[in-house]
């Protein structure tokens, strides 16, 4: 393993992570200046995590979007951002609030979904929003909250959601902005659904609901046409959390995996058909537990197949992120101050650099949507 420890005297608390391309990763978030002061920041590289470039943001971030290395945008507490040059620079573009997440198939052409039931879409690259409707949604506006919004091909477009009929929402705010409330926080029961489109974004419909209880996680658009997703649950369940497929056709849902002793982060699909899971083996029988467990990483396809990968023994973390580029580079970060990349062919991690955390809820996290590879 090779490592590049943090020169600066501060951290990142992760909110998203995207990596468009095999070089260039950005991670939103807030810098720690261990002082107990946090302030809104990104950090950059483009040399494969080699060299990260730290940099302050002026609004609160909460997601973050590239077509590709140069062009992306960034949804912020108070608006959307965009840059044309990796993150080097972002312009405040929209003052649009309650947005989660953006989707653009082009420079000019997106969506925004976010709190409310807000669904939005625009034609001149965020500038202008035109709100649009699903129809015969089961709940009011209010109580609905879109988390994911991605599209597999130019027409299969999907949202989805949670609502949260029965009791408080969990705060928009990241949990870096509040960890009091967080830690006294449960989940309230909410139903997850899936809202799709067929004719490239211009109607939506939704589907039936497919979880009763638990923060949905990862969301990725699988190439048989149905939805990878990740579940955690409060510690009055009978498990921590799961990974499943949801058949959108059947509306039945398949467990890929869960282990009482392990709490899954995230997980995704590779073109290759293997999933990578990213979870964290608790210190006592509590899975809410403040203190760090170990980061655990396994990759199989399902059933008996799992296998360990290996990670440092200084890997421990309460929570992780898994960002993707191709299938030789992956990234997962912790929120006990690394970036790991994963080495397929060694079938190991290796730490790409100290300093760097995550430690939020996984319905902030980035799209999952993995092109597939030639």
């Amino acid at each position: 393993m090779q490592y590049f420890y943090d020169k600066l005297d501060s951290s990142l608390v992760i909110q998203d992570l995207e990596c468009p391309t095999a070089e260039r990763c950005v991670a939103i978030g807030a810098i720690d200046d261990k002082n107990g002061h946090l302030k809104p920041a990104q950090v950059t590289t483009g040399d494969s995590g080699a060299h990260w470039a730290e940099s302050e943001l002026k609004e609160v971030p909460f997601s973050v979007y590239f077509r590709d290395a140069s062009l992306g945008w960034m949804v912020t507490e108070k608006g959307l951002w965009q840059t044309q040059n990796g993150g080097a620079k972002w312009e405040k573009i929209s003052k649009e609030e309650q947005l989660e997440q953006v989707y653009f198939a082009d420079a000019n052409h997106g969506w925004a979904a976010g709190r409310g039931g807000i669904l939005l879409e625009s034609a001149d690259g965020g500038k202008q929003w035109q709100r649009l409707q699903v129809p015969n949604l089961a709940w009011p506006a209010d109580q609905v909250v879109y988390q994911w919004i991605g599209f597999a091909g130019p027409d299969t477009g999907f949202l989805a959601g949670s609502a949260y009929p029965y009791g408080q929402r969990r705060s928009a705010r990241p949990e870096w902005m509040d960890p009091e409330r967080a830690r006294r926080f449960h989940s309230p029961p909410v139903l997850s659904f899936f809202v799709d489109s067929k004719d490239g974004g211009k109607t939506w419909q939704p589907g039936k609901p497919f979880s009763q209880y638990g923060d949905l996680g990862r969301v990725q658009h699988l190439e048989n046409g149905n939805m990878l997703t990740v579940l955690q649950f409060d510690d009055g369940a009978e498990w921590s959390s799961e990974v499943a497929q949801v058949d959108m056709a059947a509306s039945h849902i398949y467990i890929i995996y869960r282990r009482k002793d392990r709490v899954v982060k995230d997980a995704l699909q590779l073109p290759n058909g293997d999933y990578v899971i990213a979870t964290i083996e608790p210190p006592g029988i509590s899975t809410s537990l403040p203190i760090p467990g170990k980061l655990r990483m396994v990759q199989g396809h399902g059933g008996d197949t799992w296998k360990d990968i290996a990670v440092d023994y200084r890997a421990v973390a309460r929570n992780a992120l898994l960002g993707y580029a191709d299938g030789n580079n992956i990234w997962v970060a912790t929120d006990t101050g690394m970036i790991l990349k994963l080495d397929p062919a060694a079938v190991q991690t290796k730490q790409a650099r100290s300093g760097l955390s995550t430690a939020l809820p996984p319905a902030a996290r980035r799209k999952g949507l993995i092109p597939k590879e030639n």
